[in-house]
């Protein structure tokens, strides 16, 4: 299961039985977050979890296969923060300009706090050892948005799939320099991407 679909799933309206379920694997889920920003996350163990919830061991496979599986759910929530935090950015009508500035700056908030400090996200993810997947995660996120908001819709006229990786490109480049350049100025990499944005590839339309 994709990132993507399992952030859809969190969206849909389930039964009460299906809530209830979903309400206390998502607690499980924050806790085993909480522990890892507080310590050694890669040594959080099913134990730290089971004990800090209160609950037993068979309890928690219930929830989940096993901590990779917690892991991976565990990192599915800063991807989700960070779309959470982009669709607040955009919710009010914004040029493409505006709404290129508002992706970059909360991608930069995402990573890093006011003072430019790494936020405790970064070293969690690279402890659990799942960095690269959160990164193309949150790529992956950020090429539905670009392509939802209609940020390249003066790609000339080739088809949807190149539109698709063109947006894909320009999401890996964002999250990228971002994770590399923690005094990214983000008017400097607005003006950027929307250079990226407005790219026409010649040739022959599709």
């Amino acid at each position: 299961m994709t990132s993507t679909m399992r952030i859809e799933r969190a969206r849909r309206n389930f039964t009460d039985e299906s809530n209830r379920y979903d309400a206390k694997r998502d607690r499980l889920v924050m806790c085993a977050r909480r522990l890892g920003e507080e310590g050694d996350a890669g040594k959080v163990s099913v134990t730290d979890v089971t004990s800090a919830m209160g609950i037993t061991r068979g309890l928690f496979y219930y929830y989940f296969g096993g901590k990779d599986e917690l892991s991976q759910a565990v990192a599915d929530t800063y991807v989700y923060d960070l779309e959470v935090a982009i669709n607040k950015a955009l919710s009010d009508e914004k040029t493409r300009e505006e709404s290129v500035c508002a992706i970059v700056e909360a991608v930069l908030n995402w990573l890093y706090d006011a003072e430019g400090n790494e936020r405790p996200m970064l070293h969690v993810l690279s402890e659990i050892g799942l960095s690269d997947y959160a990164w193309t995660s949150a790529a992956d996120m950020l090429t539905y948005v670009i392509v939802r908001k209609g940020l390249l819709t003066d790609y000339g006229r080739h088809g949807e799939e190149a539109l698709v990786e063109r947006a894909r490109f320009i999401a890996l480049g964002i999250v990228g320099e971002g994770r590399l350049n923690a005094t990214a100025p983000v008017d400097v990499m607005a003006d950027a991407v929307c250079s990226a944005l407005r790219y026409r590839k010649r040739g022959k339309a599709s």
